[in-house]
């Protein structure tokens, strides 16, 4: 939820992207399957790269912590989709492919990692807040 009118705004914004970057999605999948493949990643790439960006920019975030997740997942999967370049008949030997995958996996693993570890604090702080918020009122209806 945001909390004022250019975070609403830019959450409008946000919408119209995401829906857009799907149809141009479904563009390059469905009408560029015959170009070389090259091509499909670096279409791929650029709406990466647009999406990461704009959600910099317009940042439509109430949370920080969340806004923060949020463009690092972005810049993750741009760093990611890099690699479907390497995992082509550009890399000529499969050791190759099989040490850029274990590079792949890790920076995965990273991105799993800081997302369950913001989810863990996200909940035991809320537990946290609900508890004192119990406390609180328990101590509020004793005075009374």
């Amino acid at each position: 939820m945001t909390s004022n009118q250019e975070q609403r705004l830019a959450s409008i914004k946000m919408s119209t992207l995401f829906y857009g970057r799907r149809i141009l999605i479904v563009i390059n999948v469905v009408y560029l399957r015959h170009q070389p493949i090259w091509i499909q990643i670096a279409f791929n790439i650029w709406l990466n790269l647009a999406d990461a960006l704009l959600k910099i920019h317009w940042s439509p975030y109430e949370d920080k912590l969340g806004g923060f997740m949020e463009k690092l997942n972005d810049f993750l999967v741009l760093i990611l989709s890099y690699f479907s370049f390497l995992f082509t008949d550009l890399t000529p030997t499969p050791e190759d492919k099989y040490f850029i995958g274990w590079v792949y996996n890790g920076v995965v693993g990273i991105m799993i990692v800081a997302n369950v570890g913001v989810m863990v604090h996200t909940v035991i702080l809320n537990a946290v807040n609900k508890i004192k918020k119990t406390i609180f009122r328990c101590k509020e209806k004793r005075i009374k």
